[in-house]
């Protein structure tokens, strides 16, 4: 069901609202509407994506969980490629993302779904092993964390 509406039903309402508007602002303003709001959404992914990265690992790096912080990332991520998908409908979600009372929204979304791997519930294990590389032999030590919350 989703599949038919991404792929069929989605491009056919954009398509139409484009149009819409188009009769109603003229061709040349429509098309310097949805330039514009590609821009920003190449620029938005470029921000978002290099932030997404560096958070994740300087989380790592100081053995923390990453949870919101990443989340919101994420949302700020989707964002920006919504703003490159052209259309209006998919502009005015990703204005949704990007504004903070409705990113929060999207964010503790997110962060309860299992499926996108339950960033809100991650067990961290970490484990330092003595030996070589063709077979591990010895461990030294393993460290399990429980579930944290958000």
């Amino acid at each position: 069901m989703w599949f038919l509406f991404f792929f069929v039903i989605a491009p056919i309402i954009e398509l139409a609202v484009i149009i819409e508007v188009g009769i109603h602002i003229g061709a040349v303003n429509t098309a310097g509407l949805l330039i514009l709001a590609a821009l920003i959404g190449f620029w938005l992914i470029r921000r978002a994506g290099t932030k997404v990265f560096r958070r994740f690992a300087q989380s790592v790096q100081s053995k923390q969980v990453p949870t919101r912080q990443i989340a919101n990332d994420v949302c700020m991520l989707a964002a920006g490629i919504l703003f490159v998908l052209p259309g209006f409908i998919t502009d005015v979600i990703a204005l949704l993302l990007v504004f903070p009372p409705t990113r929060a929204l999207a964010r503790n979304w997110l962060m309860r779904r299992r499926s996108l791997g339950g960033l809100a519930k991650v067990k961290v294990i970490r484990a330092n092993y003595g030996g070589t590389m063709s077979g591990v032999t010895d461990a030294n030590s393993t460290e399990v964390r429980g579930e944290l919350d958000p």
